[in-house]
C-alpha cells in the first residue's frame, strides 16, 4: 500500500495554513521521515551558466558529444519536427550506444544540478 497521494482537483488543494502545521507539528509526530518531490523548475539553472540541471537543449548537446559529425546530422534529422525532442534523442541514443551510454547522460545531467561545470564530474 502506498502513502502517497496525487491530487488532480484543486478542491483537494490544502490552504498554506494546513501545509505548514503539517509540516512542522504533523510531521515530527508521525515519526516518519518526509520526502519532496520537485520538477525541473526548481533544479533548472537559475541563468545561463549557473548550476542546475540542464533543460532539454542541454540535455540533447551532452547526447550529440557521443557521436561523430555523420551521426550528428542524423540525430539533426531525427530531431526535426519531432514533437518529443527529449525522448527522441534518447530513443537514439539507446539504438546505436545501448542503455549504459543513456544511465551515463543521466548521470552527467543529475550531477550539473551540484558542480560549476555542466554535466562533469
Amino acid at each position: 500500500m502506498s502513502d502517497s497521494i496525487t491530487l488532480t482537483d484543486r478542491s483537494g488543494y490544502y490552504d498554506e495554513g494546513a501545509l505548514c502545521e503539517r509540516l512542522t507539528n504533523g510531521v515530527s509526530s508521525s515519526g516518519r521521515p518526509i520526502v519532496f518531490l520537485v520538477g525541473s523548475a526548481l533544479t533548472a539553472p537559475a541563468s545561463p551558466g549557473c548550476v542546475g540541471v540542464p533543460g532539454v537543449d542541454g540535455v540533447i548537446a551532452l547526447i550529440e558529444q557521443q557521436f561523430d559529425e555523420e551521426r550528428k546530422l542524423e540525430l539533426a534529422r531525427s530531431l526535426g519536427g519531432c514533437e518529443n525532442r527529449y525522448q527522441e534523442a534518447f530513443r537514439f541514443l539507446l539504438g546505436r550506444r545501448g542503455p549504459q551510454a543513456a544511465n551515463d547522460i543521466i548521470r552527467r545531467v543529475v550531477s550539473a544540478a551540484r558542480n560549476s561545470e555542466r554535466g562533469t564530474s
